[in-house]
């Protein structure tokens, strides 16, 4: 038990993770690094990645079928980080097996798997989230402030873009496309910060390399209450390009005003790292 600063008790929560690519190990990684959280357990089917990563993040046990994780019940939450197709199975057996989930984004494949899984969770009564980090980005948060106090007036216009350069995302589009991967963030932040909701959708991608995915991909929303988003995901940006993440993100309003979120994350020489 971990003592809080007032001199009481806080319990650990007894976690597993559920999938352990890129991102489960980041999932790994933070769990066992929380005071808060017991990382009880950790399951892939490849045998030395699990032992490996049990080994690094100190986890008790390791698992090569979700289900002998989920039977342990000491484990209280698990993170579902398996690939998107493979999403929809392992959460509705973790909801139906009494545990609240922590569940990668994207949610599924299909909506009629989103709405297994939302029909799952409220069977169950369990604590269901998506990871839609962006949300907690305080920088997001102030836009969508600004917009609820009405200071930038009725909302008629949104643009975002993520992108990344080509040499780093050779390796992702064998696993997931852009407007998947990273034009869901900004699709979830201009539903949030809005409350909106989308009435119809253009979109328009082109493959390059012709690898399993394409290398980039628009998309245009046209909102119920007659906003316009557009989301730009480029995931081939030419060599040479002097960051690893070229991100902006503006709303705009009849009131002339404008809230703008601009990054470009410097990269470093060989650095072909996952995309964020």
């Amino acid at each position: 038990m971990k003592r809080t600063p007032a001199g009481g008790t806080a319990r650990r929560v007894v976690y597993g993770v559920i999938g352990l690519g890129f991102f489960g190990e980041k999932h790994a990684e933070t769990a066992a690094s929380l005071p808060q959280v017991d990382l009880r357990a950790v399951c892939t089917r490849r045998d030395a990645r699990r032992r490996q990563i049990k080994k690094r993040v100190g986890a008790r046990n390791d698992y090569r079928d979700y289900h002998d994780l989920l039977a342990d019940s000491a484990i209280e939450a698990v993170s579902v980080v398996t690939h998107v197709d493979d999403h929809a199975a392992p959460t509705i057996a973790a909801l139906e097996a009494g545990k609240h989930v922590l569940l990668e984004k994207p949610m599924a494949r299909t909506v009629a798997e989103c709405d297994a899984i939302i029909a799952a969770a409220k069977k169950a009564n369990r604590i269901l989230m998506v990871g839609h980090i962006c949300r907690f980005n305080p920088r997001y948060a102030a836009v969508r402030e600004a917009i609820a106090a009405g200071k930038l007036g009725r909302i008629v216009s949104m643009y975002a873009r993520r992108n990344i350069p080509a040499e780093r995302s050779a390796g992702i589009l064998e696993n997931i496309g852009p407007l998947l991967g990273d034009g869901i963030h900004d699709t979830d932040l201009m539903l949030w910060m809005t409350g909106d909701r989308i009435k119809s959708v253009y979109a328009q991608s082109l493959s390059v390399r012709g690898l399993k995915h394409p290398d980039l991909g628009w998309g245009m929303y046209r909102f119920r209450s007659g906003a316009i988003g557009v989301i730009e995901n480029v995931w081939f940006l030419p060599a040479g390009t002097p960051f690893r993440i070229d991100n902006g993100w503006s709303a705009r309003g009849v009131g002339s005003i404008q809230e703008t979120i601009g990054d470009r994350f410097p990269g470093r020489p060989g650095d072909v790292s996952a995309a964020a």
